[in-house]
């Protein structure tokens, strides 16, 4: 699933969560750090409203992110902890 951003609001104490040195030298996915951190504090609420929209521009990056891809993903992945064996095991 994905967060629709361009509709989304939070508490300004959840920006206290946020490393912005950190935040400011991810180049694909800052967003992805932005909802993991404000994940661990609090869950997500769902408005069904229609309350903002997207729009895409030539030179933004999700517009060739098929080439960037790759380093959206390996951005992301060195913030998740990879899963133990015992959380992949079947029960």
């Amino acid at each position: 699933p994905n967060v629709q951003q361009e509709s989304t609001f939070w508490s300004s104490s959840l920006n206290n969560l946020i490393d912005y040195d950190y935040l400011s030298k991810l180049k694909y996915a800052g967003d992805f750090y932005l909802w993991l951190q404000f994940s661990k504090a609090c869950d997500l609420k769902i408005v069904k409203s229609y309350i903002g929209g997207f729009k895409f521009h030539g030179e933004q990056l999700s517009s060739t992110m098929v080439g960037n891809l790759n380093a959206y993903q390996v951005e992301m992945r060195s913030m998740v902890a990879k899963p133990k064996v015992h959380q992949l095991a079947l029960a």
